[in-house]
């Protein structure tokens, strides 16, 4: 039991330095402001051309590129 609780406390000792907590802030609303982009560039696709197909294509532009990456990156 002992050495679970050890293995907790040593997961937030990162927390205490105040860098990585910001660090880890902005990290998260970077992720937001992605998808919250994501969103919106789908939904203003949809409300100009009403058709389902131009957004699911603007969801594979979006994501291929990942794709690609990750093949050549590793």
């Amino acid at each position: 039991m002992a050495a679970s609780e050890n293995s907790r406390a040593a997961g937030r000792v990162a927390f205490t330095y105040p860098s990585f907590v910001l660090f880890q802030l902005a990290r998260f609303f970077i992720v937001l402001a992605g998808e919250m982009q994501s969103v919106a560039v789908g939904w203003q696709v949809y409300e100009i051309t009403k058709r389902p197909l131009d957004l699911g294509l603007v969801g594979l532009a979006q994501f291929l590129p990942g794709i690609f990456l990750f093949l050549v990156a590793g």
